[in-house]
């Protein structure tokens, strides 16, 4: 319930503590009551099949049902991981191909971006023209609520030639208004910044890879990374990242793939028994002559590992 509510509170337009707090609450309760009634036919409909014996049986299957959706999740979810993150660190190793995602990546962002540049540019146009016909009503309450309106709008985007201004003005159109245009200037903020990263990313790539090729054709040259937006690197920097680094990246690839293989025999040790000798974390904590500080710290670095 907490985290709901701490999203719709941010998310809603109204202008005042109070008036938030009464919006938010009455989205959750509206939630929360279409899911119990939807839950109720459900269950009710259950119990008149002959399904059921008891109240007691339809709350021991609800919890049963509940725990599994959410096994089930955290094993896809996990399982990709176990794969992937390995992949990705032995991957990290090789810049060509690194450089290839980021530019694919910004491609990508580049068009999210201007789609969400035309959605808020397109939002902050509208509210212009409320604001317009708001002064024109002079009503102080509507005028100091299109005040608190404008903070939220991006320095960007200033036009309203093209926005359409509200059809009946209220404080809850404007309050509706309101978190429209915060949730676009959240969303436009972070395309612009998603795509600022992917620009350095490519940026800082590229330098390394032109050093690379630079090296190869004149060996007795200088070791030293050309920077986009920085001065030249040392011959240590050179070195590191394309020599040790890769190899860096590689030995942790390994390893984690061991870790990885060890995590996916021990939910084949839940499935077979707690004794079949297939879970390496078995092995480790209840092994003869286990400290409880080896046992602390070897559980949350695989905790670690798991986040």
């Amino acid at each position: 319930v907490v985290m709901p509510f701490q999203e719709y509170y941010n998310r809603d337009g109204h202008f005042t503590s109070a008036t938030r707090f009464v919006g938010t609450c009455k989205r959750l309760a509206k939630m929360y009551f279409i899911a119990g009634i939807v839950g109720g036919i459900i269950v009710g409909l259950l119990i008149a099949g002959g399904y059921f014996d008891s109240l007691e049986a339809v709350s021991v299957t609800v919890k049963a049902i509940s725990n599994t959706v959410g096994l089930v999740a955290i094993v896809l979810l996990l399982g990709y991981g176990l794969v992937e993150f390995p992949r990705s660190v032995w991957m990290a190793a090789n810049i060509e191909h690194q450089l290839e995602l980021s530019q694919a990546d910004a491609a990508v962002e580049y068009k999210a971006f201007g789609e969400m540049s035309l959605k808020c540019s397109m939002t902050v146009a509208d509210f212009i023209k409320t604001k317009k016909n708001v002064e024109k009503m002079k009503n102080q309450r509507y005028i100091a609520a299109c005040s608190v309106i404008e903070l939220s709008c991006p320095k960007e985007f200033r036009s309203g030639s093209a926005g359409e201004a509200l059809g009946l003005v209220s404080i809850d159109s404007l309050a509706f208004l309101h978190a429209r245009l915060k949730r676009d200037s959240s969303n436009f903020d972070i395309c612009k910044a998603r795509l600022e990263r992917i620009k350095m990313r490519a940026y800082f790539l590229e330098d390394l890879l032109n050093s690379r090729r630079e090296h190869i054709a004149n060996p007795g040259a200088e070791k030293s990374i050309k920077w986009s937006f920085e001065p030249p690197s040392s011959a240590r920097t050179f070195d590191w990242y394309n020599e040790y680094r890769p190899w860096l990246m590689r030995i942790s690839s390994i390893m984690l793939w061991v870790l990885s293989f060890a995590i996916l025999m021990a939910y084949i040790a839940v499935m077979v028994g707690y004794d079949s000798g297939l879970s390496f974390f078995t092995y480790v904590t209840h092994r003869q002559g286990a400290h409880v500080g080896g046992i602390t710290v070897f559980t949350l670095l695989t905790l670690g590992y798991f986040a």
